[in-house]
């Protein structure tokens, strides 16, 4: 697989989940909107990395508590619930209808119930969404809406997903009903390139992940991560190096115990697009320069710093990378790239991976099937 191909699927299924911000205005350091909580001190407390690592993914996993575990209905009942949350999305129902059943009935289904149904509401959601969002299309049409807007979402560092949980602090009246009427649908409000469209909230659909099997869990754990903290905006990462790393080395220790299942292998083809990115950027933030294929001194020190962690199959990648840089001199020429795109065969290797898994994610993320189909 080219490798200029998986940066921009990467960036493709990122952007996918995730808004952007304003470039002029968005915050750049570790934890972006969210507090960075340092860990308990231990006897196994590893290196400095892995301390500002784990301190990054406390704040995240402190702001998206899972708070409902499920108390599981009769077996028909569960049926029932499953098929008709089944029938909704197949018969095309609105986001309402489709979050609306999703919260009602995903406290009352076992596990793998659970992920079946989730599975399909992500898939209705996101497809709608397409659709959806052009109902925000008469604010945007009136003059000084983007700013107005962007004003409401200053006090949250422009993340955005951020006003869904303070929607009671927005003074702009037509924000708040917009804002209020995306939060039903199971979305949040997110901006871009001059536009606002809706995406959906997974930091609401974690709440509920106790509900599913670890897996999926897992992998909603990680998908409300994005919403929480957007990593890329037009094509640019937005967030500090350490921010990567961190969800990046995080997914791996979700992947330890791999078994292979679905929501595992969507996983391991979320954190291959971050291991894609680590090694090479993203179009608009690459760690190369363009002219020269140098790679930059600042990545080579970000390369070091994540080298401290011991026992990661992150840090093996990382550091097989970098042989085989120094080998070609700093220089990503066609045969480092060739190296490289090994190294990632490996991965995939490790993982399972090929292109119909990594298109099947792809496709339900994009609401073009229900994952499991």
């Amino acid at each position: 697989m080219v490798l200029g191909t998986l940066i921009l699927f990467a960036i493709a299924l990122l952007a996918g989940c995730s808004p952007a911000e304003p470039e002029t205005e968005m915050p750049t350091e570790p934890g972006g909107g969210v507090t960075v909580v340092e860990p308990e001190p231990s006897a196994e407390a590893g290196s400095e990395t892995e301390k500002r690592y784990l301190a990054i993914l406390n704040g995240y996993l402190e702001a998206i508590p899972t708070e409902v575990t499920s108390q599981e209905a009769p077996e028909e009942d569960q049926k029932a619930i499953l098929e008709d949350m089944e029938r909704l999305v197949q018969n095309g129902a609105d986001s309402r209808k489709i979050y609306s059943a999703y919260v009602k009935g995903i406290t009352i289904l076992s596990p793998e119930a659970a992920d079946r149904f989730t599975a399909y509401a992500i898939a209705g959601l996101r497809r709608n969404s397409f659709e959806d969002y052009k109902a925000l299309e008469p604010f945007m049409a009136t003059e000084g809406a983007l700013e107005r807007f962007f004003k409401a979402a200053e006090a949250h560092q422009y993340h955005y997903v951020l006003l869904n949980r303070h929607v009671e602090e927005i003074s702009d009246p037509e924000i708040k009903a917009m804002v209020e009427d995306a939060k039903s649908q199971g979305y949040y409000v997110a901006s871009a390139e001059g536009m606002l469209f809706y995406l959906v909230d997974f930091t609401e659909i974690a709440k509920y992940r106790g509900c599913n099997t670890p897996e999926m869990s897992q992998l909603i754990e990680t998908l409300a991560i994005d919403a929480l903290e957007p990593m890329l905006s037009d094509a640019a990462l937005i967030v500090d190096r350490e921010v990567l790393g961190a969800r990046t080395w995080h997914m791996e220790k979700l992947l330890e115990d791999y078994q292979g299942t679905l929501y595992e292998q969507y996983l391991a083809v979320r954190y291959r697009d971050h291991m894609v990115m680590m090694f090479f950027g993203v179009n608009n933030t690459p760690n190369f320069n363009y002219e020269t294929n140098r790679i930059e001194e600042a990545t080579v020190d970000f390369f070091k710093s994540v080298s401290q962690i011991e026992n990661s199959y992150t840090v093996e990648l990382v550091q097989s990378f970098m042989s085989i840089l120094e080998e070609h001199d700093g220089i990503l020429n066609e045969a480092a790239r060739q190296e490289a795109d090994a190294l990632l065969s490996g991965l995939d290797a490790k993982y399972g991976l090929d292109q119909e898994v990594i298109q099947r994610y792809g496709n339900w993320m994009s609401g073009l099937e229900v994952a499991g189909e």
